[in-house]
């Protein structure tokens, strides 16, 4: 297989400026917390409100045995890389041997088995981060 590994909608974007604009805070916000895991799971997904009241999910990844600083490095080519070739398109996709990102502007996850419920509605549109939910451990006898 040859990487990058690039997908994408035959869609674009409506309002591609705003569009644009959301998605890039959508995508920064879950590079963060994706690059911020530990060495066990470097993951994170959530959404955003785009123009129209469109609904943007993302997704970012990286393998765990990268530093912070690489998985954030990868992620932010893997972004780069898609949007260099393909503009704005309402959904996409790079994978990478070491970190892969992806957004829709549908629903590709299942959100409730990531056991963080969304955030209760501001009065500012902010994106909604998901995390993993941590293993829970059984009380000592």
């Amino acid at each position: 297989m040859k990487y990058p590994l690039l997908k994408w909608s035959k869609q674009d974007a409506e309002d591609t400026t705003q569009f644009n604009m959301d998605l890039r805070l959508l995508l920064s916000k879950l590079k963060a917390y994706a690059a911020a895991g530990d060495s066990l799971k470097k993951f994170a997904s959530g959404n955003t409100t785009g123009p129209d009241f469109t609904t943007i999910y993302g997704l970012m990844q990286c393998t765990p045995d990268l530093s912070e600083g690489q998985c954030g490095a990868c992620l932010e080519r893997a972004v780069n890389q898609f949007a260099i070739k393909h503009g704005v398109k309402a959904g996409g996709r790079t994978i990478t041997p070491t970190c892969n990102f992806r957004y829709q502007i549908y629903s590709f996850f299942n959100v409730s088995t990531l056991g963080i419920p969304p955030p209760p509605p501001s009065s500012s549109p902010a994106p909604s981060i998901l995390l993993p939910s941590q293993p829970v451990s059984a009380p000592s006898p």
